[in-house]
């Protein structure tokens, strides 16, 4: 009796681990899968920025030049960027920088921490860079719906644009939710283009009502002619 109660536990915990393994394996799958410039937009339900987000802007090189073209993060309070735990994100921003990317990141809160991590992040960076947070007593009523909804816009040459859209991403958070990818091919669709420009007008408002946290650089290489 107890070999089978035995032989019953470890059948049990094997086929869980298979299961589990399975799951994880069509996750990276469905990932790999994802076209960063297919001509329908892309919606998942739970993402990860730094597992889900980063592969689809790194694919975009293949069809749109990151040398000159920006990238405006919003990032609400800005927590995810001095996650310790979040040196993946840190070191694809590096590398998009590296490449030309002009990255600009755009907050409504930034504490001390948040301040100091991102000035770090700018230390670390090889290209242009610039992060800016919203000024104090300015009237957040026509903001309330960026405190959850999250969107990041990719700004490239000749109009060739694209949009990571968190519908919901609750504050202290991972992971956002209700998620929709918008590459430059399916920009090209009136209803994905009219998207895309009414939260480049809501950036565009945080923008201007704020303070900047580092001012845009961009270094020289100094190993080049």
């Amino acid at each position: 009796m107890a070999i089978w109660l035995i032989a019953s536990f470890m059948v049990g915990w094997l086929s869980l681990g298979v299961g589990f393994g399975g799951v994880w394996a069509m996750r990276r799958l469905e990932k790999r899968r994802r076209p960063s410039n297919g001509h329908d937009p892309i919606y998942i339900q739970r993402v990860s920025i730094a597992t889900d987000f980063t592969p689809l802007i790194s694919g975009l090189e293949n069809s749109v030049p990151f040398n000159g073209s920006q990238l405006w993060i919003f990032g609400s309070d800005g927590r995810y960027l001095v996650n310790k735990k979040k040196k993946k994100w840190r070191s694809k921003l590096s590398d998009w920088s590296a490449k030309g990317l002009h990255i600009k990141y755009i907050l409504l809160d930034a504490d001390e921490e948040v301040r100091e991590g991102v000035k770090d992040l700018k230390d670390a960076l090889a290209g242009e860079f610039d992060a800016v947070c919203l000024a104090e007593g300015v009237d957040r009523g026509h903001l309330r719906e960026l405190e959850t909804c999250h969107p990041t816009l990719f700004i490239g040459p000749d109009d060739k644009c694209a949009a990571w859209i968190e519908r919901l991403h609750p504050r202290d958070s991972v992971y956002a939710y209700d998620v929709k990818y918008v590459s430059p091919n399916a920009m090209l669709a009136s209803r994905e283009r009219a998207e895309f420009e009414a939260y480049k007008r809501k950036l565009e408002g945080v923008l201007s009502h704020s303070v900047s946290i580092v001012d845009s650089t961009h270094r020289q290489n100094t190993t080049g002619a």
